[in-house]
């Protein structure tokens, strides 16, 4: 929309004629300014109606969700930019160690190495040992990464990482066992890095417990007996 703003033309050869003409003119430009504004700020109101209805403002999303909008708008900030700067100093390291044992009974020979990787945002140690006794080998490998660790959804949480690898091969990815151990939560994942228990919010969420002993619930313990079945009954203490 054009706004069309003209200065008062002043004709009048008296003061008071010119007077009444810039009165006239200040009225005028005042009731144009004021439909202005009003048209203004009704076209505000109908395009941010439109994009909350395009967008579905009106829920409220989930933490995932909203992971994944922050991540989604990161990437079209990238994109879209013009010049990107990234710079990001790595050093790694390696030790390693020899055990040879040789006796009557054959030959056992180790074989330990540690790799060490460390970056800006976390630092990661692998651990190799080899096994070979009369020449049958065994591979294992573990690692344990912390600093910032990036989840399944994209998003980076600080904490620590402990993986073991079943064949001893960091770069396939087979794992035997993970765990994580976050500022709001602890998972431990199985060889499919799947989710089998998760610690938070003082909640324990687990699919299945074997215990040896009894167990305590508050004031209450449950007792197993090899003949009688199972028992529960109050400790005579609070926790």
């Amino acid at each position: 929309m054009g706004i069309d703003i003209r200065l008062p033309n002043i004709t009048a050869q008296t003061e008071k004629g010119q007077l009444e003409q810039i009165r006239s003119y200040l009225y005028q430009f005042a009731e144009s300014l004021k439909y202005s504004l009003d048209v203004i700020e009704l076209n505000t109101n109908n395009a941010v109606i439109q994009a909350k209805a395009a967008s579905g403002s009106a829920s409220t999303p989930t933490p995932e969700q909203a992971v994944q909008q922050f991540n989604n708008l990161k990437n079209l900030i990238i994109s879209s930019a013009d010049i990107i700067n990234a710079y990001s100093e790595e050093i790694t390291y390696k030790l390693s160690g020899e055990f040879v044992a040789q006796s009557d009974f054959g030959t056992f020979k180790e074989e330990t190495v540690k790799q060490v990787e460390e970056n800006s945002k976390n630092l990661t140690a692998y651990y190799k040992k080899v096994e070979e006794i009369d020449g049958v080998q065994k591979n294992t490998q573990a690692y344990i990464r912390s600093g910032y660790i990036t989840l399944e959804n994209g998003e980076e949480v600080c904490g620590v990482e402990i993986g073991q690898l079943s064949n001893g091969d960091i770069e396939d990815n087979e794992y035997s066992g993970l765990v994580r151990f976050l500022p709001s939560k602890t998972v431990f994942y199985d060889e499919y890095k799947n989710q089998m228990a998760v610690l938070s919010n003082r909640e324990l969420i687990i699919g299945g417990i074997v215990c040896s002993g009894d167990v305590y619930i508050k004031n209450f313990v449950l007792s197993v007996h090899e003949v009688h079945g199972f028992s529960i009954k109050p400790t005579g203490r609070v926790i």
